[in-house]
């Protein structure tokens, strides 16, 4: 999940022990405080009632508590500053004791999740960063300790957000379910739907999801829905835009993993599909008159996205968050919401755009997250085909190379290469070039695609021919 909307690019480290940090992150560490320090100099007055902090002066395990005191959250006193142990970490004002090497973590991953999180990162533009989040982590506990454990969750698992060896449960982890339960049970409905608790929920279920334990995942997003019912829906609310997206992000997850229904969808997002005009005909999509209109608009929305996203990126611009989330959902909840025959054209398509939209929306930087169910509905409808009816041959190498550059996995190479082999020949397309030719005239993002993509064709080159390929006219 995006965090706090910093633009900082800086190189992950896992800080441990009690050495000093290293210049980038002892700089970063002192921007953090001077927010703290200055917080009563030029801040924006807001809320009636304010948690100031009050604390021990060592970073000893003694928990810090919050007092309620009247008074706009801008205006509150300078806290006051711990003794400093071994480097400028325990200067950090945090709502409750977090050790000094996770309080370093803390603010690095803040920093730098949004570069982790998202594919396209480096060609979006993130609204400027909110002070809520730096503010929350001064002055609630239940924010702070999420934040510690997703933080452990990204460092322990650097090289892929892998747990099987992880026998130990994050005391953080289990001070922000109680922590949790606490304000939930609580008479202040705006508390318990504030963006802050929002979030800790989000937290939990990404640390479901990257565990594989979803049935936790969908509690946990069951919770959220019912939180966000609770402040009038998705539309009723201005959400920071970073985070209604990660909502819709970890709900389109689960969806995917699991094949089954997303819980945010409305009819609003059915509206923004039906009065989106389609794209003028190409010559390889002619087939887009004779199927489902909302498929066929889905599938326009997402190829306007990709020449759009492509000319940015040429013009080296960058394109809104906004525009991201909005054809994200248009995209992806429509195409969950519709289903046709297995075996069908249609049902085909609509899996390829899922499949592609995926990794476009939904898929984190440098790691492959797999969806098993999905990729095996996927693969079992391909296989199945019956007929193409009419459609150029060259739809089956787009389905193919999406899949391959999205969701299929090392374990599909053995069908997936072959056919995609014998299929480039049919078509004659005998160079990478001339398949990228192919994958642009459908859809096609260069600077996300063209590795994989480069790789995948190369390495099937090599394959032997399949007695039996995917069916082409």
């Amino acid at each position: 999940m995006s965090l706090e909307g910093g633009s900082a690019m800086l190189p992950i480290i896992i800080s441990t022990g009690t050495g000093k940090p290293d210049p980038d992150t002892r700089k970063l560490i002192r921007s953090h405080v001077m927010l703290g320090k200055n917080q009563g100099k030029s801040r924006r007055s807001g809320r009636d009632d304010r948690a100031e902090l009050e604390h021990d002066e060592t970073c000893n395990a003694k928990p810090r508590t919050l007092r309620k005191q009247p008074g706009p959250l801008d205006k509150r006193p300078p806290s006051i500053i711990p003794q400093r142990v071994g480097s400028e970490v325990s200067l950090l004002q945090f709502a409750d004791t977090v050790e000094p090497a996770l309080a370093v973590d803390i603010v690095r991953f803040s920093a730098i999740s949004k570069r982790t999180l998202f594919t396209l990162e480096r060609y979006l533009s993130f609204p400027k960063k909110s002070d809520q989040w730096h503010d929350l982590l001064i002055a609630d506990p239940i924010y702070l300790h999420g934040m510690a454990f997703i933080t452990q969750d990204f460092f322990d698992g650097l090289s892929g957000w892998q747990f099987e060896t992880k026998k130990t449960t994050s005391l953080h982890f289990l001070k922000t379910l109680q922590l949790l339960r606490e304000r939930l049970s609580l008479p202040d409905e705006q508390l318990k739907t504030s963006d802050a608790t929002i979030m800790v929920v989000l937290f939990l279920t990404t640390h479901a999801l990257v565990r594989e334990d979803f049935d936790a995942a969908k509690h946990h997003l069951r919770g959220l829905h019912k939180i966000v019912d609770l402040r009038g829906g998705m539309d009723t609310y201005t959400y920071d835009v970073n985070l209604k997206t990660e909502m819709y992000r970890s709900d389109l997850s689960i969806a995917l993993q699991s094949c089954t229904s997303p819980l945010f969808f409305d009819d609003t997002l059915r509206i923004s599909i039906l009065t989106t005009p389609p794209l003028s005909g190409h010559a390889n999509e002619q087939f887009l008159q004779s199927i489902d209109d909302d498929l066929a608009r889905t599938w326009s929305i997402m190829r306007r996205f990709c020449v759009l996203v492509n000319k940015a990126i040429e013009k080296q611009q960058r394109f809104s968050m906004e525009f991201f989330m909005e054809t994200m959902t248009s995209v992806m909840y429509r195409l969950l919401n519709i289903e046709f025959e297995t075996g069908s054209i249609a049902e085909a398509l609509r899996l390829g755009l899922l499949a592609f939209s995926s990794h476009i929306f939904l898929q984190w930087q440098d790691i492959r997250r797999p969806y098993i169910q999905f990729s095996a509905a996927y693969k079992k409808c391909l296989v199945s085909l019956k007929s193409l009816d009419g459609v150029s041959s060259h739809i089956v190498l787009w389905l193919l190379m999406a899949g391959g550059v999205s969701v299929f996995g090392a374990s599909d190479d053995e069908w997936l290469k072959p056919w995609l082999r014998a299929n480039s020949q049919l078509c004659k397309v005998r160079s990478w070039p001339a398949m990228r030719d192919v994958m642009e005239s459908f859809m096609w993002i260069g600077a996300l695609h063209d590795k994989p993509g480069k790789d995948l064709f190369e390495s099937a080159l090599l394959q032997p021919s399949p007695e039996v390929y995917l069916p082409s006219v």
